[in-house]
């Protein structure tokens, strides 16, 4: 139930980031905010089933646990692919972002 209540808390946060994100750089806040969600969702579930192939490959017993440790370990996956994707879309748009006192030739017309 505490891991339910984590995951629906890191959902809110993880869709105010990116929403803030996106509002800052001035793009499509709800695109991105819904991108985020669906970006950790994704990445913990592809490590899970990564996990889980390579577990059954070696013929461990550990895939059938049914503890905290897969929803903890998919949690984790889950927010470091959300991070990277975070990261990388801030230093895109920041690299993209036009200098504000720049010496523009035509700078009295514009």
């Amino acid at each position: 139930m505490i891991i339910l209540f984590l995951q629906l808390a890191l959902i809110f946060f993880i869709g105010k980031t990116y929403f803030e994100l996106a509002d800052y750089h001035k793009k499509n806040e709800w695109l991105y905010a819904f991108l985020g969600i669906i970006t950790y969702y994704l990445g913990g579930n592809i490590f899970g089933l990564i996990v889980y192939l390579f577990l059954d490959a070696m013929g461990s017993s550990l895939i059938h646990t049914n503890g905290p440790l897969p929803a903890t370990m998919t949690i984790i996956a889950g927010l470091i692919i959300c991070w990277s994707l975070y990261k990388y879309l801030h230093t895109k748009w920041k690299s993209n972002k036009a200098p504000e006192n720049s010496d523009i030739l035509d700078d009295d017309i514009i």
